[in-house]
């Protein structure tokens, strides 16, 4: 009679056993879930996958490395003219995309950049790009988080997710400015930390997890503490961003200068941290200090940074004017483009994720 009973109940446990072990073992699988921390390593990006086994998860720094990208205005099929010139691949591209005509997310372009084996970087901006028009009310930060673009916000979103692979967003940087329309000029922290909150809950609600979220003040305030009014919390901020450049019309800035207050200040948050656009223009005005020189201090003062820089984006561009002051480009002498190509050279710096 015992036999009976007991021979089924110990059936039923192996069952149970057996079916809990494959939904343990299965959840590595799902996307977006890689190992405790629910991200993507450098060498998870490393392996060749085809486009259906892509995997949604956010972007993860690599300890003691600084990950390399760089922007530039006319990337052709992923190729970039700074690479060309370095001889050397980076291993992050980046793209601005105003919100105007409804722009839709560029897939080919981010296609080419992952040909290429790069991760793309989105900087994406609520106006209609413009060089002097820094108010435009219809991109007031209020009326994002009242809904009036969700219909554009939820479509981009949905093409992000469907397209699946990581991608970092830099949603409305340099808020701590006056340069844009979704500045402090226009705009209050608190209107800035709702709009930052409604695009990132839609994306969650869309479900578009493949998104590393990058929160990208500038480094011009003074006092850094302002920036707390600004930061949309822990829960919505993967990424932290810092923009800065040595083109001054008055002094010529180290990389110390320009970044380590508002890096010292950052840290607090326990983000990765990274400087979102870096440059330097040469600047007659402040004495004979060279492009090349500053590149090569600020290379060796990123890869012995504290706190830790986890990634650096050249943004090789700018126009040239009669006194340089807006050429922010390498290729100005052949020496600056060395002192690249040699500060790269360091295995601190990841230029390639295949």
């Amino acid at each position: 009679m015992w036999k009976r009973l007991i021979l089924p109940f110990i059936v039923a446990v192996i069952l149970a056993l057996a079916l809990f072990s494959g939904l343990v073992f299965n959840l590595s699988f799902l996307p977006g879930s890689t190992g405790s921390k629910g991200g993507l390593s450098v060498k998870e990006l490393e392996r060749p996958a085809t486009k259906p086994a892509r995997r949604a998860g956010k972007i993860l720094p690599v300890e003691n490395k600084t990950i390399v990208g760089v922007f530039e205005q006319n990337i052709i099929n992923g190729r970039t003219e700074f690479e060309q010139q370095i001889d050397k691949k980076v291993a992050v591209v980046s793209l601005y995309q105003a919100w105007a005509d409804q722009n839709k997310f560029p897939k080919d372009w981010v296609e080419d950049a992952v040909e290429q084996g790069k991760i793309p970087m989105i900087t994406w901006e609520p106006w209609e790009f413009s060089k002097t028009d820094f108010d435009q009310p219809e991109y007031r930060l209020s009326n994002i988080t009242a809904g009036q673009y969700d219909e554009y916000i939820r479509e981009w979103l949905t093409d992000v997710r469907d397209w699946r692979g990581p991608i970092f967003v830099r949603f409305a940087h340099e808020m701590n400015g006056d340069w844009y329309p979704w500045g402090r000029h226009v705009n209050t922290p608190k209107e800035y930390v709702a709009a930052w909150r409604h695009v990132v809950d839609l994306s969650r609600e869309l479900g578009a997890d493949n998104i590393t979220w990058v929160w990208s003040p500038n480094e011009v305030d003074k006092n850094h503490r302002l920036l707390d009014e600004f930061y949309p919390g822990k829960k919505y901020v993967d990424w932290i961003g810092v923009s800065g450049f040595n083109w001054s019309w008055s002094q010529w800035r180290s990389f110390s200068q320009i970044f380590d207050p508002a890096f010292n200040y950052l840290k607090k948050y326990d983000k990765p941290l990274m400087i979102a656009e870096v440059g330097v223009a040469f600047n007659p005005r402040v004495g004979k200090q060279t492009k090349a020189a500053w590149i090569t201090e600020t290379m060796a003062q990123i890869k012995n940074n504290d706190p830790p820089i986890a990634m650096v984006v050249w943004f090789n561009d700018g126009y040239v004017s009669e006194d340089q002051l807006y050429n922010w480009r390498i290729d100005d002498s052949p020496d600056s483009i060395k002192a690249m190509k040699t500060g790269l050279d360091d295995p601190a710096f990841i230029k390639s994720l295949r």
